[in-house]
C-alpha cells in the first residue's frame, strides 16, 4: 500500500512529535492522509492520527499554508455529507443488530436429521437441534430522524413556542401599581393628573 493510500479503518496510531519539520513531499503526502480520513469521519483527532501528525500540525497548516486552507472547505462538505448519510441510514434505513436474550445472541434453531430424513433425538428423548442463522432486527433512531426533519423543513419541524399573557379568565391583564405599603394584590386606581 503506499503512504497516500492508507487505509482508515485500520491504521490508527498516535501521532509523534517530530522535530524537523516535514519535507516538502512529506508534508503532501501527510495532507493527503488527513484530508482524506477528515473527509470519511470528520473528525480532526482521528484524522490526525491516521496522517501521523499533532493537532498542533494541523492548525499550523489550517491557519498558514494557502494550499490547505483552500481543501478544506470541499473537505469538510464532504465530511459533513458522510455524517449526515449515518444520521439517515440509522434513523430511515435502520441498522440490523442481533437479537439478544437474557445476556445471549439469538439463533434460528431445526431438528437434525438422519440419513433417513427422521429426527433425531439425544439420550433423554429429547429432540437435538441445530444453530441455523443468527436472528436479527432492524433498528431506527427516531431522534436522528427528528434532527434530520428539522434541519430539512424547519419550518414545518421545528420546536414551536408561543408565550401568550392574558389576565383572569382569559380577559386583558390589570396592572397593579404599589406604593407605600400596599401589596401587589390590591389594584390602586390610577388617575391622570391633566
Amino acid at each position: 500500500m503506499r503512504d497516500d493510500q492508507i487505509d482508515t479503518s485500520t491504521h490508527i496510531t498516535r501521532a509523534r512529535r517530530s522535530t524537523r519539520p516535514f519535507t516538502p513531499d512529506e508534508r503532501k503526502k501527510k495532507q493527503s492522509a488527513f484530508l482524506k480520513a477528515f473527509s470519511e469521519i470528520g473528525i480532526i483527532k482521528y484524522a490526525c492520527r491516521v496522517a501521523k501528525i499533532d493537532r498542533q500540525t494541523y492548525y499550523h497548516w489550517k491557519n498558514n499554508d494557502p494550499e490547505f486552507q483552500a481543501l478544506l472547505p470541499d473537505i469538510t462538505d464532504e465530511a459533513n455529507e458522510t455524517l449526515e448519510y449515518a444520521a439517515y441510514e440509522q434513523s430511515v434505513l435502520g441498522v440490523v443488530e442481533p437479537v439478544v436474550s437474557s445476556g445471549q445472541v439469538v439463533y434460528e434453531m431445526e431438528p437434525m436429521l438422519d440419513e433417513d430424513g427422521k429426527q433425531m433425538f439425544d439420550s433423554k428423548g429429547k429432540p437435538i437441534m441445530q444453530r441455523k442463522g443468527m436472528i436479527t432486527v432492524r433498528k431506527y433512531s427516531p431522534t436522528l430522524l427528528i434532527t434530520l426533519l428539522k434541519a430539512r423543513m424547519p419550518d414545518k419541524y421545528k420546536d414551536k413556542q408561543q408565550l401568550e399573557h392574558t389576565g383572569k379568565d382569559g380577559g386583558p391583564l390589570e396592572m397593579f401599581v404599589t406604593k407605600g405599603g400596599r401589596g401587589a394584590d390590591q389594584p390602586k386606581d390610577v388617575k391622570s393628573d391633566n
